[in-house]
């Protein structure tokens, strides 16, 4: 099987990252890989702009939010359709809230894949961190370009030929 490269790797083919990827590769002049790690989605009532009311008390598709009963609402609650779906600037955000603490790159990579696995129920998430760490290139044994690589998966990622896959994409 011959190396595919790409400029870009986006991953999430929500709407933004299906928007990105489109206007990435129109000229032609950039190769993007868009990544996502859902099931199929054959439904057909997901691609009619009304047609997703369908699933408003699906638990697959929506989280089944409602707000507080108000008096405006005659005292009962309102649903408040969400979509079981992430937009792609989420994810460095996820990366940043655990990053400003105080640890290990081990203990990163998990708590970022737990977070995503926890909150958005996916069928698997796979996270891979390489970072250069200052210890390793500035004093100690002073290895310059040295990098520290780790990985977590959860579900669809533990198949062999899914993760396979993933890090063949994104080696």
């Amino acid at each position: 099987m011959a190396e595919e490269t790409f400029d870009y790797i986006i991953v999430g083919a929500g709407s933004a990252g299906c928007v990105l990827a489109n206007r990435l590769t129109e000229s032609g002049r950039y190769k993007v890989l868009l990544l996502e790690a859902g099931g199929e989605d054959r439904n057909p009532w997901i691609h009619i702009p009304i047609g997703y009311a369908k699933h408003f008390v699906n638990p697959k598709i929506n989280w089944l939010y409602e707000t507080a009963p108000g008096e405006q609402w005659v005292k009962r609650p309102v649903m408040q359709p969400r979509g079981k779906v992430i937009g792609l600037s989420k994810i460095p955000r996820v990366v940043d809230a655990f990053a400003r603490r105080l640890q290990v790159q081990e203990r990163l990579t998990t708590q970022i894949r737990d977070c995503i696995q926890e909150t958005l129920e996916p069928y698997g998430v796979a996270v891979v961190i390489e970072a250069q760490h200052m210890c390793m290139t500035m004093r100690g044994i002073q290895k310059q370009h040295s990098v520290a690589t780790t990985s977590a998966f959860t579900g669809e990622f533990f198949t062999e030929k899914t993760r396979a896959e993933f890090m063949r994409l994104i080696s």
